[in-house]
């Protein structure tokens, strides 16, 4: 065991952290709890639904803060996961994970499937597929954008709304046929690449315009015609391999557990969907404030200031809408099953 623990240098036992509430500055008995996360952006995500509470005090930290005996600093679920497997981190009421389950939630209603990402003791998942995916909330979006522009939404041919709901009818099926294909079907060396065909078309997207409807725009139609010749060669595929009835089976047993086309998006990658909603109406957004900026070089002579005053005052589309999630906390699908389980298991 030493020699597996060369490349981290120290050990975090969950039982040892539980005693340092006897050390507490402030006198009182609050236990500390690391709070294990995937990267430094997950921090601010994953500590804001933790409770503010008397019993606990939570730190989050990323496994990059720390140097290994090797010199070096790595980040992602698979360095926690190894971590926690070497026993450099022995988890417990004072280290717990928290992370995000990419596509293990769709894999886990398929026989045979397991997965160190689902919720277990200690360890806390997002079940829908990222925390990017948390924060693609459609009313959270469309006023956000409203808040970035001080421009209505109805004025743009597409809403943010209307692009995630739409990519999340279109991809219900397929993210369900390649979650049936990897977990049953795929073999070693295969080159099918479904699921890289898909993340492919998710990031075309980015140069979506919304000054379009969604019908009339090429980049969207690309999109659709690419996702269903993906989706008639995943089930061929599928049909091909005498494994069609086991679909259908697999594809009603998600139904009845609440998978639904306008809120597949979840399951989506969440780099991928979330880089081609935030890219496509960021550009949108500055080009609402370029619009007033030509205005206000019409109308003033003292333009210059009163630009330099409107650029200060503009906000990042993105980072707007991540404050937004993380002032309001709206109740999310699925998400709410881990936040419950916070709630309870630190209250």
């Amino acid at each position: 065991m030493a020699e597996d623990h060369k490349d981290v240098g120290f050990i975090f036992d969950s039982k040892d952290l539980e005693r340092t509430k006897y050390f507490n500055m402030d006198g009182g008995l609050a236990i500390h709890v690391d709070v294990w996360v995937e990267s430094f952006d997950d921090q601010r995500f994953w500590l804001a639904h933790f409770p503010k509470t008397k019993n606990f005090k939570f730190f989050p930290k990323s496994p990059d803060k720390k140097k290994g005996r090797d010199n070096k600093r790595s980040t992602g679920c698979d360095r926690l996961l190894k971590l926690e497997r070497t026993g450099v981190i022995k988890l417990g009421r004072s280290q717990i994970f928290c992370l995000d389950s990419d596509d293990s939630h769709l894999k886990a209603f398929l026989p045979g499937y397991t997965s160190l990402k689902h919720p277990r003791p200690h360890v806390y998942s997002t079940i829908v597929y990222s925390m990017e995916n948390v924060v693609l909330q459609p009313a959270l979006l469309d006023r956000t954008f409203e808040t970035v522009t001080g421009a209505s939404v109805d004025s743009l041919k597409t809403k943010p709304s209307d692009m995630l709901v739409k990519v999340s009818q279109l991809s219900h099926e397929l993210l369900l046929l390649i979650a049936f294909y990897e977990v049953v079907l795929r073999v070693p060396r295969d080159r099918k690449r479904y699921k890289d065909r898909y993340l492919s078309l998710l990031d075309s997207l980015a140069k979506f315009d919304p000054g379009f409807e969604i019908k009339n725009c090429k980049i969207f139609t690309r999109f659709s015609l690419g996702l269903e010749t993906l989706r008639s060669d995943v089930a061929d595929f599928i049909a091909a391999s005498g494994k069609l009835a086991d679909f259908n089976a697999y594809k009603q047993s998600m139904s009845v557990n609440g998978y639904a086309p306008e809120t597949s998006y979840l399951f989506a990658k969440g780099h991928s969907l979330y880089d081609a909603v935030i890219e496509s109406f960021t550009v949108k957004a500055d080009s609402f404030r370029d619009e007033e900026i030509q205005s206000l070089k019409e109308k003033f002579d003292d333009h210059e200031d009163r630009i330099r005053c409107l650029e200060s005052q503009w906000l990042n589309f993105e980072h707007s809408l991540k404050s937004a999630y993380l002032a309001a906390l709206p109740e999310v699908a699925y998400f709410r099953e881990c936040r419950d389980r916070i709630s309870a298991d630190y209250r």
